[in-house]
């Protein structure tokens, strides 16, 4: 044995904690979890952040996303038009 010892989740869930960032992709940079495609790591990380937030903040980022949805669509339809 070389007596290298790699980073247990202890260690791995405080860091994750001082990042603000889910466990789980700290668990999984340090070997502890298999990798996972990055569109859902930014999912997690995502949720992680929304889940911090109280009622209020929540809604008005649900307020902002379907905005730029619609935008998105309306720019869309302008173009095909």
């Amino acid at each position: 044995m070389s007596g290298i010892r790699g980073v247990g989740f202890d260690t791995s869930r405080a860091v994750a904690e001082a990042l603000n960032v889910p466990p789980v992709i700290v668990f999984r940079a340090a070997g502890l979890l298999p990798p996972e495609a990055e569109d859902n790591q930014r999912q997690l990380h995502l949720w992680h952040l929304f889940s911090q937030l109280d009622e209020d903040d929540q809604e008005d980022i649900f307020v902002l996303i379907e905005a730029k949805i619609k935008r998105k669509q309306s720019k869309k339809n302008a173009k095909i038009k």
